[in-house]
């Protein structure tokens, strides 16, 4: 789902996209389309119109807080204006993770789209046995990198405050 992801939001994260379709590059401008008009995979949920809400305002601030974390913020080989992310997101009310969630800038803009599924044995074993999938990847853009300031889960209406992980912020 990460190369889906990449693929909506324009992403050329090789790695990612390696893992489905051997020649990155060919599937980039091959995407373009059903990206654009939602088809297959990209009119999932989780993922449909990521790239169109970047820049966007949140309409409405999540008044809840889910339990989560940004574990690790990384370069992106081949594609500087996106930074790939990584934690876990939980609501614990509902006792459930998100499908997706947006990554939003401290003003309500967002800047960036995780999403979940990935295992978290660590976070089933401190929070919940439930948040077993807790885990995400996704991007945000590098030039909003010291700004990250939410993840706002899509589907529940909670939101986790995150803060930089230590060694990450831009040297200058």
């Amino acid at each position: 789902m990460i190369a889906a992801l990449a693929l909506e939001m324009g992403v050329h994260d090789a790695a990612a996209i390696g893992r489905v379709y051997p020649l990155p590059e060919v599937v980039m401008k091959t995407a373009r389309e059903p990206s654009r008009r939602d088809l297959s995979i990209f009119g999932h949920p989780s993922i449909k119109d990521a790239s169109l809400s970047l820049g966007q305002l949140v309409r409405e601030n999540p008044k809840a807080s889910c339990a989560g974390h940004l574990d690790v913020i990384l370069e992106v080989d081949r594609d500087p204006r996106f930074l790939k992310v990584s934690g876990w997101i939980f609501d614990q009310v509902s006792r459930t993770a998100p499908h997706s969630a947006s990554v939003v800038d401290r003003e309500g803009e967002i800047i960036g789209h995780v999403i979940t599924g990935a295992s978290r044995p660590d976070v089933a074993s401190a929070v919940d046995g439930k948040a077993k999938r807790s885990g995400f990847t996704g991007y945000v853009l590098t030039k909003h990198r010291d700004s990250i300031g939410f993840l706002d889960a899509l589907g529940l209406a909670c939101r986790v405050a995150v803060t930089i992980p230590v060694g990450t912020r831009n040297p200058g």
